[in-house]
């Protein structure tokens, strides 16, 4: 059986939705004939560790660096807010809105020139160290890293260097290229840095992974060298991880968004605007309708003031992930709502995936020529939309039928969902891998 090192910043037991991937990957390969060794970050709170594959396979955790912990003891100028909390590291603050321009000139360089590439660069000197000695100790055959935090490309570069094994990058967000740069305030000159080190780092990669055709091309018309090493394999979901789980019905008709809300970009306005208005048109009961958010902050509550939805909407803190799995089978429909929909038609939201599994149907705000609206169409598993008139005309329909019914019908086409469950995704995986290894022992020979 060949080894397969995974370099992953989050991982079980955080509870980012970037730990999913590495996980459903880790759990699978093995059915594949690759072995896998886990190389992630020490988690705060030790206790939280139980058995998130240390039983099965080795997952080394090391210590890191808390350079925004370090920055915000250090400069004053930062303020009072945090912008990161919680047991593990690089946990966002989702409460707050993106941020604006910055007041404090100094702040703003000190940042950029602090977290560059990004905030995880305090955990590079213990990972490369510790990737080593797994090299040494279990004879791995690939590297596979997987981004954000992009620092986990730096340190299998490194790896890679100086060892001469075969190394693929995975990214689930692009680079210097992601849609979504104004949440670290990029300058200009941050910006070619950042496209200079992300073409000299991933031109070293032997193959690339993102998860969409539109961000593979976006991937490929950037690092020429890469045209014939560039594949797409999406986000999945565990269909385990809902087989014991039974649905306990409100009594009233819910719809619910779990992950993080930001304003300008992941804003669930068009929702509120549009049962707001079927409430206006007497179309909908709102002592009978809800709308729920878990681990989104307050951004939603504030929101919901301006439509006069206070007793409709209610937010939960976090809950650990069977919480909100349980949340999901729970539901009548479930919400996704794509990153400042316009201009992020190429991205997924890693959500939807888990939302498949729960087999809900779903209501995406994101635009009807997108990723999204294309999965939601060949999977029959829900409706996207941005025009307030279909939201209405959806959320009408599905609220009729649960009055009737007392529930809404999940009508997903089971084959092409069962596509995206990780066994499949990780067979995809598996194919890329012994391509790669494959050639690998023909240079060798």
């Amino acid at each position: 059986m060949k080894k397969i090192l995974l370099i992953a910043y989050f991982f079980p037991p955080s509870p980012a939705i970037g730990a999913i991937r590495p996980s459903g990957f880790a759990k699978y390969l093995p059915e594949f004939d690759w072995q896998r060794i886990v190389l992630t970050v020490e988690p705060r709170d030790k206790s939280l560790i139980h058995d998130h594959g240390e039983n099965s396979y080795p997952v080394v955790r090391t210590k890191y660096i808390d350079i925004p912990s370090v920055f915000r003891r250090c400069l004053p100028v930062t303020g009072g807010k945090k912008r990161f909390s919680g047991r593990f590291p690089l946990t966002l603050d989702t409460s707050l809105s993106p941020p604006s321009e910055s007041k404090n000139h100094l702040k703003k360089v000190m940042r950029e020139l602090i977290f560059f590439p990004d905030q995880a660069l305090g955990w590079y000197p213990s990972a490369v160290k510790a990737g080593l000695n797994c090299i040494r100790r279990y004879g791995v055959d690939i590297i596979w890293s997987t981004s954000q935090p992009v620092t986990t490309h730096l340190i299998a570069k490194y790896l890679k260097k100086k060892t001469g094994i075969p190394w693929v990058a995975d990214l689930r967000d692009l680079w210097s290229q992601d849609i979504f740069e104004w949440f670290v305030e990029k300058s200009s000159i941050r910006q070619k840095l950042e496209s200079r080190m992300d073409r000299r780092t991933l031109k070293e990669a032997d193959a690339v992974v993102t998860i969409s055709r539109p961000l593979a091309e976006q991937l490929k018309s950037f690092h020429i060298s890469l045209w014939d090493r560039t594949h797409v394999i999406t986000n999945g979901f565990d269909p385990d991880d809902f087989s014991d789980l039974t649905p306990s019905p409100a009594g009233k008709f819910v719809i619910t968004y779990t992950g993080s809300v930001y304003g300008g970009a992941r804003d669930p306005s068009l929702l509120f605007e549009a049962v707001s208005a079927l409430i206006r048109e007497k179309e909908i009961d709102r002592a009978r309708f809800a709308i729920n958010f878990y681990g989104s902050g307050m951004a939603p509550a504030l929101l919901a003031k301006r439509y006069r939805l206070e007793d409709v909407v209610e937010v939960f803190e976090h809950l650990p992930r069977a919480g909100v799995l349980q949340a999901q089978v729970n539901s009548n429909v479930l919400l996704v709502i794509q990153w400042n929909p316009r201009a992020a038609a190429g991205a997924y939201t890693g959500k939807i995936f888990e939302y498949l599994g729960a087999r809900r149907p779903i209501l995406a705000i994101a635009p009807t020529e997108s990723v999204i609206s294309e999965l939601l169409r060949n999977t029959r598993a829900g409706i996207a939309s941005i025009e307030v008139s279909r939201l209405k005309e959806v959320i009408r329909d599905w609220y009729r039928e649960y009055i009737a019914r007392g529930t809404v019908q999940f009508i997903g086409r089971e084959d092409e969902i069962r596509r995206f469950s990780y066994r499949n995704k990780t067979r995809e995986l598996a194919a890329v891998l012994a391509g790669i290894s494959g050639s690998a022992r023909s240079l060798q020979q």
